[in-house]
């Protein structure tokens, strides 16, 4: 009986802002800020705190950990049977014992991450590569994932029947500067400068991946030219539905990712939501919301 939970970014963006460059030197957990970028676990009748984990320490990329975390069951990892998967921004796809809070698995989700090689799962630390560290009066190019994460806050899916998740990824880099920041009310409060820049695959801006997260592993993804900005939808009919930024709304199969469905949408911004199912005047309807608010309802057949 536990919440989940993920927080924010440490504020300011600049790390050195946060922690003292001398300080970290001498002890770089020192400026770990917790806890930002990190996930709880809580019962919700006390507010206790059972255990946490900190994604990204020391945040100078904005890697928070909004992206929502699925309990899942499964019988498939000896002792550990009650499972919480979280895609996080930072670019690596955490399955961890949700009633302890260890580390499972931590593997990398995207094609390009360079802010770091991989995750320790003996410390449960990221091994930073210190040429991505992005330090005052100093130009960081090409990090990736960029600030938007190798997925964000657009909620993936998960399927009983396949035993997937289904998550929409960016294909995306930026570079960092940071900057003397003073706090204004009312004004940005970031100290830092960024651009986003191209991954070096430019083939694709979005996939669309089959996740097997007791694995670790990438069953297969379908690649998009416009990003996808939305939620996921998995049901039991072995479909899994989203949306791009053409914008377009389409239908795969859950079991391979083949095209079922695809059709163009009323709206011309593309869709920002969650996409949702319900039943109206006897047919079924999958409604999306797009960037200014505007609703389009697509009718399906059942």
């Amino acid at each position: 009986d536990l919440l989940f939970y993920g927080t924010s970014q440490p504020g300011v963006w600049s790390s050195e802002m946060r922690c003292d460059p001398t300080a970290y030197a001498l002890d770089v957990h020192s400026c770990d800020n917790k806890w930002g970028d990190s996930i709880f676990a809580r019962k919700p009748d006390t507010g206790e705190a059972v255990w946490a984990y900190q994604f990204t320490p020391h945040d100078s990329w904005d890697y928070d950990a909004a992206s929502e975390n699925i309990p899942i069951n499964s019988n498939d990892i000896p002792g550990h049977n009650k499972l919480l998967v979280h895609f996080n921004k930072n670019g690596f796809a955490y399955t961890f014992d949700r009633a302890t809070g260890e580390v499972l698995s931590a593997n990398q989700f995207v094609a390009e991450v360079n802010w770091a090689s991989h995750i320790d799962l003996i410390t449960g630390l990221p091994v930073v590569n210190d040429n991505k560290r992005v330090l005052e009066g100093k130009t960081t190019e090409k990090i990736c994932p960029s600030v938007l994460g190798g997925k964000g806050w657009e909620p993936s899916a998960y399927s009983e029947t396949t035993q997937l998740f289904y998550a929409p990824t960016f294909n995306l880099c930026s570079t960092l500067q940071t900057m003397k920041a003073e706090f204004i009310s009312g004004a940005p409060y970031m100290g830092m400068s960024l651009n986003f820049v191209a991954p070096s695959d430019t083939s694709y801006a979005s996939e669309l991946i089959a996740w097997d997260a007791v694995r670790g592993v990438k069953k297969w993804g379908v690649k998009e030219m416009n990003h996808i900005y939305a939620g996921v939808l998995a049901t039991a009919g072995i479909l899994v539905f989203y949306a791009t930024k053409k914008p377009e709304f389409k239908a795969i199969d859950a079991t391979n990712g083949n095209l079922l469905f695809s059709t163009a949408l009323e709206c011309n911004t593309g869709v920002a939501s969650v996409i949702r199912n319900y039943w109206a005047k006897r047919v079924r309807r999958r409604p999306c919301k797009a960037d200014v608010k505007a609703w389009s309802l697509t009718p399906l057949k059942r």
